[in-house]
């Protein structure tokens, strides 16, 4: 087994086959929270005081923005766009996903406290992104992307994931409709 990382845990791998299909899997992690090893007794304590279950962090708002206009896919809106155009995808993550989270350094034998850093990946069914994965600044929480839709009318899904350092996720899908 695997010693707890400097947050009190670690993860553990799990695998998900589908009964009677062997080609069907999914992979994923599970986080397990561990009482720290090697810790003092007066450590130990102010850990198991001082810490607090990691939360998902939230998405506050994904617009789209164009010559044409603006969209906010949080309350359903789906993006118009003209073949080629390139279109400006804004998200906002809410304030309180940056938690302040404890960590024990085994080396210095001390605690310290942390705010988790978050993390975005883009994800469309056709288009180019101009960015795939971006960290996202504590201070403006917004991150900016640019999207050049495909040549060809249609509809493009897209997906957003946003993660943070301790492993908590969340998605926002969207639509841009090529026209």
């Amino acid at each position: 087994p695997a010693d707890p990382d400097p947050s009190g845990g670690f993860y553990i791998p799990i695998q998900v086959s589908l009964v009677g299909d062997p080609l069907v899997r999914s992979f994923g992690f599970h986080r397990i929270r561990c009482d720290l090893a090697g810790a003092t007794r007066d450590i130990f304590e102010a850990f198991q005081e001082g810490y607090k279950a990691n939360q998902h962090p939230r998405v506050a708002s994904l617009k789209s923005s164009d010559a044409s206009g603006e969209f906010d896919f949080l309350i359903g809106q789906e993006g118009n766009v003209t073949p080629g155009a390139t279109i400006s995808l804004q998200l906002e993550v809410r304030a309180d996903s940056f938690e302040d989270y404890i960590v024990y350094s085994a080396e210095n034998a001390r605690l310290f406290d942390r705010k988790e850093s978050l993390f975005v990946s883009w994800y469309v069914s056709d288009g180019l992104l101009e960015s795939f994965t971006q960290s996202v600044p504590g201070a403006s929480r917004t991150v900016s992307n640019t999207w050049v839709a495909p040549d060809t009318a249609g509809s493009v899904y897209g997906w957003v994931v946003l993660r943070d350092a301790r492993g908590g996720t969340s998605w926002q899908e969207f639509v841009l409709s090529v026209q």
